[in-house]
């Protein structure tokens, strides 16, 4: 929780492409977080719309780009992501905005150093 109030803190401006956190409510004793929406995770993109040819290279191009500020933004924060995967990037609709999902497993930098 802690290290999406981070994120969501250093980005008020919604350009380091991380999903947004956008508020949290206790229902029947369970702690429910809510994220902004986003069309479907990188894994469904490719299967449905780059099946046994991939995706065009300016799609990659710009994915990457949008993943790389994404990690930088996380580097800056301190924050290991721990689990990134195509099922953890999700694309809008528009398939033009990718943005890195589930800090479930993140931690912060110098946690990693207690673990060692």
């Amino acid at each position: 929780m802690l290290v999406k109030i981070k994120l969501a803190g250093a980005d008020s401006e919604d350009k380091h492409h991380c999903v947004r956190f956008l508020l949290s409510f206790k229902y029947m004793n369970h702690l429910c977080l809510v994220f902004e929406s986003l069309h479907m995770n990188l894994c469904e993109n490719l299967k449905k719309f780059g099946r046994n040819i991939g995706l065009k290279l300016t799609a990659v191009r710009i994915y990457a780009k949008q993943l790389f500020i994404a990690l930088k933004h996380l580097k800056n924060c301190g924050v290991l992501h721990c689990d990134i995967k195509p099922d953890n990037v999700l694309v809008n609709e528009a398939k033009n905005v990718l943005k890195l999902c589930d800090f479930g497993n993140a931690m912060f930098d110098q946690d990693l150093n207690r673990l060692i």
